[in-house]
């Protein structure tokens, strides 16, 4: 996997340029992360090509360290195997009324408790991209406009510069806050 400094319609763009799409026919977007940076999987030799050639040309792409090609057609010879592994899901019972509204990074969308407790959803994970760019869209623009501050939950703020490239791109320019629960 690659992280690299192009949108998702520019990733193409530079493949088709570069006649990279057929020698580098695994490559595959597996993260919308902001307007201006998208994560590639695909196996490791077409992403050093595709490195290289991005190197050439000035534009910044790291290799990530994922040993898988999560999020991306090639995690479908697993899907048999996880769907029968996570077997069947019980959906929790959020209290009525709750104003909490968990955004799907697979649509992009709202999500409620009974899709979450469809194993197919999370099969749909596996081999889609995540829609990072689009759920936060959607958070800021649709659900909740007012919004002052997001956390990240994780174990490093790998998604502060996608949400701020995210932000500047939407107009007018929200002023939200960031804060990463941990730091490495």
């Amino acid at each position: 996997m690659m992280s690299v400094n192009l949108g998702q319609s520019a990733v193409w763009d530079f493949l088709r340029k570069h006649g990279l799409l057929t020698t580098c026919a695994s490559i595959t977007v597996a993260c919308l992360n902001s307007p201006t940076n998208s994560t590639l999987s695909g196996d490791e030799e077409a992403i050093h090509m595709v490195k290289s050639r991005l190197d050439e040309a000035g534009i910044f792409a790291q290799t990530l360290s994922t040993g898988v090609a999560y999020h991306s057609p090639a995690m479908k010879s697993i899907v048999s195997e996880y769907l029968s592994l996570l077997g069947y899901l019980v959906p929790a019972h959020p209290e009525q009324n709750s104003p909490a509204v968990m955004i799907s990074t697979v649509t992009g969308k709202p999500v409620d408790a009974s899709a979450l407790s469809n194993p197919e959803y999370w099969c749909s994970n596996l081999v889609n991209p995540v829609k990072f760019l689009d759920a936060i869209s959607t958070t800021i623009t649709d659900v909740v406009p007012e919004i002052a501050t997001f956390i990240e939950v994780g174990p490093h703020g790998a998604l502060r510069r996608p949400l701020r490239d995210t932000l500047s791109h939407i107009s007018p320019k929200p002023s939200i806050g960031y804060i990463s629960a941990l730091d490495r």
